[in-house]
């Protein structure tokens, strides 16, 4: 055993040690000259980064280039719904839950606070009311179905509808609104 550590090594073994020191200076220099934004997704492989590699609170949203995401990306429950959903028709609904007399071009308005996701209407209203609706035939249509905007903008809180009679031109027809309102 003595006899291995008193000799001088080769130099063959001198030239490999100095490539071997020279390989991992020069990687290690190239680290830390990196110019920054310098890898991009061209140069990574597939699945390369995990979640287990990124440092908590390094990815923000300011991060994230907008559209880039899809439901995909994220797991149940974790994209945010819309909270306190009321549908809100117009006229109201009767008490036991029946459908009103329709009303020419109704406006359904969510509450205060709320905003419209959704709507649509029907034609008609309740058969038996006192004095009763004539029911809807094949010649009465909804022609107009859309959000209503607050007059000073911002997103829409009411949803209108219009109904006709084909059947006689130019008459409305009775109907009625519903807008789909969620809290903001």
């Amino acid at each position: 055993m003595r006899r291995l550590f008193s000799r001088r090594p080769s130099p063959a073994m001198l030239v490999a040690l100095l490539a071997l020191f020279v390989a991992l200076g020069g990687s290690s220099y190239a680290v830390s000259q990196m110019p920054n934004n310098s890898v991009g997704s061209n140069q990574l492989k597939n699945n390369a980064v995990t979640t287990q590699k990124i440092r908590n609170g390094a990815v923000t949203s300011s991060k994230v280039r907008n559209g880039s995401l899809v439901s995909a990306d994220f797991k149940a429950g974790q994209l945010p719904g819309a909270r306190n959903v009321r549908v809100v028709t117009n006229p109201p609904l009767l008490p036991g839950g029946g459908l009103p007399d329709g009303v020419p071009n109704p406006v359904a308005t969510c509450p205060q606070g709320r905003v419209a996701i959704g709507g649509g209407g029907l034609v008609g209203g309740d058969s038996d009311a006192v004095p009763p609706d004539p029911p809807p035939d094949a010649t009465w249509y909804l022609w107009r179905s859309h959000p209503v905007v607050q007059a000073g903008g911002g997103p829409p809180t009411a949803w209108t509808v219009s109904a006709s009679d084909t059947g006689d031109p130019g008459s409305p027809q009775p109907a009625i609104a519903y807008v789909v309102c969620a809290a903001r």
